[in-house]
């Protein structure tokens, strides 16, 4: 495992609870809690709290010392596939925004040129007398709008493509 703060890395083997960075000094880890750990590594006592677990690209935020610091941990799977040129190959990548279903179109939130975020509103589609709002799936720019406030769609439709 590598754990990088701020620009220093530092690679770790696990051998049973103990932690071995390179180089041979030993850390020793020790699990209070969940969000409370504690280090001892070259006679000091480091106190972690985890104030925001593992993002997807695994970062935490911790207060080490009462000190806030942004740790980034990689498994060896995760180095692996950086070597490869494969980190990025689960990543979501969504061209168009089509019609789930038969309806009619209520609004467009947004327009051409638009940057949005994953999980904000696009449009919202009238079927069987209910409104589905239809949400970005990824991070997008907004390249076209095929339609209109009131145009009937079909269920597929292109409704919106994305840069």
């Amino acid at each position: 495992m590598k754990a990088t703060i701020r620009d220093t890395v530092i690679s770790l083997e696990k051998k049973n609870h103990i932690w071995y960075p390179q180089g041979g000094q030993s850390l020793e880890l020790v699990h209070v809690s969940d969000t409370h750990k504690r280090i001892y590594a070259k006679g000091k006592v480091y106190n972690i709290t985890v104030l925001n677990s593992a993002t997807a690209d695994g970062e935490i935020e911790l207060l080490l010392n009462q000190k806030r610091v942004n740790v980034n941990v990689s498994s060896p799977l995760d180095e692996l596939l950086k070597s490869m040129g494969l980190d990025n190959a689960l990543e979501v990548k969504v061209t168009n925004l089509s019609s789930p279903m038969p309806g009619l179109v209520i609004k467009s939130s947004v327009k051409e040129g638009d940057e949005v975020k994953k999980g904000e509103p696009l449009m919202v589609l009238e079927a069987m007398k209910m409104e589905n709002i239809l949400k970005a799936t990824a991070d997008v720019t907004i390249d076209k709008i095929n339609v209109k406030a009131g145009e009937a769609v079909e269920k597929g439709a292109i409704l919106i493509e994305f840069k």
